[in-house]
């Protein structure tokens, strides 16, 4: 599982190898919310402001959550790949998301771009 809250938020977002989104509130209650994909769910980060969330998953699954809708955007990647690790530049301007095999990933709210990248470990 993976546990991260938005800044000045109620809740935090969990997410499980199974594909589900809960919240996890203060109090210790957990709520699922979403079962947007069936593939297994890596990371999830609250942009900066707290406007949004990525989660990243198996299968080249980025889904944008608002607080009240799960979109799911797409990334031009092969299902074979993994998104593994996700980071907010400190600005909020953009994601970078890595994946299996070298793939690199920037996310900035609106477009998906690939980044050139010579390496291919996993990040």
């Amino acid at each position: 599982m993976t546990i991260t809250s938005a800044t000045g938020s109620s809740y935090a977002l969990v997410v499980s190898y199974e594909g589900y989104v809960y919240k996890l509130y203060s109090n210790k209650t957990m709520v699922r919310i979403a079962h947007p994909v069936t593939t297994q769910l890596r990371a999830v980060t609250w942009k900066p402001d707290g406007s949004y969330a990525l989660i990243i998953g198996d299968a080249a699954v980025l889904i944008k959550y608002d607080g009240n809708t799960f979109t799911t955007i797409p990334t031009g990647f092969s299902s074979a790949v993994n998104f593994l690790s996700i980071a907010w530049r400190p600005d909020g301007s953009y994601a970078l998301i890595g994946g299996s095999g070298g793939a690199l990933l920037r996310y900035d709210g609106t477009t998906v771009a690939p980044v050139s990248n010579p390496y291919t470990a996993y990040y």
